[in-house]
């Protein structure tokens, strides 16, 4: 017995509304089609100079010459070493056979019959919420796949987007099954025999250089692809004259601060090329620098001290937007009882939607007790960040602690955990600088009394008690 997902949701709503009612058979011949909704046929074709792994693509459901259609649910089957099915919707158009129509669809149930990660199959349908039925033709669902493989050069692969299958069904107003005529899709990718470009790819190191710093570029990772790379073309964008190498890796000086687009070229022997390029962010020579101020502090048993954590040397081109840490003391002699964002990252310049601060008191299983701290400055409402960017240093946070000991002794402020992070999460190099607190018991004064003052001659001696 067929699973009709939404045969049962049907007849429940009828009888809930009383309006199940007997409408005339019919005989109109019926045709349900995967349509192509960019060719207007049955064929998916696609070779890989046009799309590769991961390219995604819809198919249209379509019904021809439907009398009285109430109900319907589309099944459709593929390969799924060949495509996935990423996604299944009811269309809400003009075309959509039951638009303007007061109705009911159901949601689609996705299938992985062999639990590999792929969804081979998927049913959706729907049903109207009164009669009379529907006539004519229309879409009935809008199917996404995935492509999951890439044939050899040569190869050609291919499989029905299918839905000649017992749980594709369509109902008149009785709620009896109509006979269609199913006609599946087409889909094909191939790779044809073609002498291919080489693949252009390089990293560099580091990744926010200071002026004056030597950076690495490598571009080991550029492949041939068939041929042998015989040259590599560097254009740093700098002023600097275009540089030819015949080894895949060069290193080059940026002796000013800013964003150069650096590319590179590669050329193989086959007389074909490519071109990769980076934004390559200098910076000034001196790193941003996160510390704990005051560096050194002595308080005394029941003391409420603060000490902030503070940024320096933050130059615009950095585009820093985030900032976190985790700053470890000694719980033996003080206790962190507060923490509160500092102004610097909160600028109204720079984040005019504020920024989300998240702090907690914990005790981590690596550092002990620490007190972590996370910044972001909020990004626009397209999700990226608009120039200016924060410049110059200030407080990040300012946390308030006890001295809450009953030893003496002093307790390290360590910064832990530290990154500074730009528009694109790349983490930013820079330096910290930790502080210490001092913990006294009491306040040790030396006092000198019961001394009378009285003129003398160089060399004399007198007592004093101390």
């Amino acid at each position: 017995m067929r699973n009709k997902l939404i045969l049962s949701i049907i007849i429940s709503l009828l009888m809930a509304l009383s309006i199940l009612q007997i409408q005339p058979a019919t005989c109109q011949p019926t045709q349900m089609s995967v349509l192509n909704p960019e060719t207007g046929d049955n064929n998916f074709i696609f070779n890989t100079t046009q799309v590769s792994v991961g390219y995604r693509f819809n198919a249209t459901v379509w019904l021809y010459e439907v009398t009285d259609l109430f109900t319907y649910q589309v099944h459709l089957e593929v390969n799924d070493t060949l495509l996935n099915i990423t996604r299944a919707w009811i269309p809400d158009d003009k075309y959509w056979i039951f638009y303007g129509r007061l109705s009911l669809p159901v949601q689609p149930v996705f299938r992985d019959y062999d639990h590999d990660g792929s969804r081979e199959a998927v049913e959706l349908g729907s049903t109207l919420l009164g009669i009379p039925g529907e006539d004519g033709e229309g879409s009935l669902a809008i199917i996404e796949f995935e492509i999951l493989y890439a044939p050899s050069p040569g190869e050609t692969c291919s499989c029905a987007l299918n839905i000649d299958d017992p749980e594709t069904f369509i109902q008149n107003s009785d709620l009896d099954d109509m006979d269609f005529t199913p006609v599946n899709g087409y889909y094909e990718i191939s790779t044809a025999v073609t002498p291919e470009p080489p693949h252009a790819e390089f990293d560099y190191s580091p990744k926010f250089p200071l002026v004056g710093e030597t950076v690495t570029f490598d571009a080991s990772a550029s492949t041939p692809n068939g041929g042998t790379i015989i040259l590599y073309r560097w254009n740093f964008r700098d002023g600097t004259p275009v540089v030819d190498e015949t080894d895949p890796i060069t290193n080059h000086v940026f002796t000013s601060i800013g964003d150069f687009n650096v590319t590179l070229t590669v050329f193989d022997d086959e007389g074909f090329n490519d071109t990769a390029w980076h934004i390559v962010t200098v910076v000034p020579s001196e790193k941003p620098m996160l510390s704990v101020e005051p560096a050194f502090s002595s308080v005394k048993v029941g003391d409420i001290f603060q000490v902030n954590v503070t940024l320096k040397n933050v130059s615009e081109e950095l585009k820093l937007v985030g900032v976190q840490f985790k700053l470890q003391y000694n719980k033996t002699f003080i206790e962190a009882l507060e923490v509160v964002e500092g102004p610097f990252m909160n600028r109204s310049e720079w984040a005019p939607n504020g920024t989300i601060f998240t702090s907690f008191i914990e005790e981590d299983p690596m550092y002990g007790s620490v007190v972590t701290v996370g910044i972001l400055i909020m990004p626009n409402e397209t999700g990226y960040w608009n120039p200016p960017f924060p410049s110059g240093g200030g407080t990040i946070a300012t946390i308030t602690f006890n001295a809450s000991g009953s030893v003496e002794g002093a307790s390290m402020l360590i910064l832990r955990w530290t990154g500074l992070f730009d528009v694109d999460m790349n983490e930013i190099p820079h330096d910290v600088f930790h502080g210490q607190v001092e913990l006294l018991l009491k306040v040790r004064d030396i006092a000198v009394i019961l001394v009378e003052p009285s003129l003398t001659e160089i060399y004399e001696t007198w007592s004093t008690n101390i």
